[in-house]
């Protein structure tokens, strides 16, 4: 018998807190963050992000989160360098720079 997480009610988020802070099911396949096989590394402009949450909300390694002073960060150690970030913001706020060895 499996352990399921509750089922929460779907209610239209109100704000940044309305949102999950962090996967709250274990996934399994985070084993050691990202392995070393990211050739770039995403970077938030946090002057340019409209804090729209496309980023957070679909990165697949939950590699972004708020900080205190509400500006967007990326979680190096979780981020596998996927590209769905910089894909997915309409506002060109995530950009590749060069991944220092």
């Amino acid at each position: 018998m499996s352990v399921r997480p509750p089922v929460i009610p779907w209610a239209t988020p109100q704000a940044l807190s309305d949102y999950p802070e962090w996967p709250h099911a274990p996934s399994g396949i985070l084993v050691e963050g990202h392995a070393s096989w990211r050739q770039a590394l995403p970077q938030i402009e946090n002057t340019q992000c409209k804090k729209c949450l496309q980023c957070y909300l679909l990165c697949p390694d939950a590699a972004i989160s708020v900080s205190e002073d509400n500006k967007f960060v990326i979680d190096l150690e979780l981020c596998k360098g996927c590209g769905v970030c910089i894909r997915e913001c309409r506002f060109e706020a995530i950009r590749w720079s060069e991944e220092k060895k």
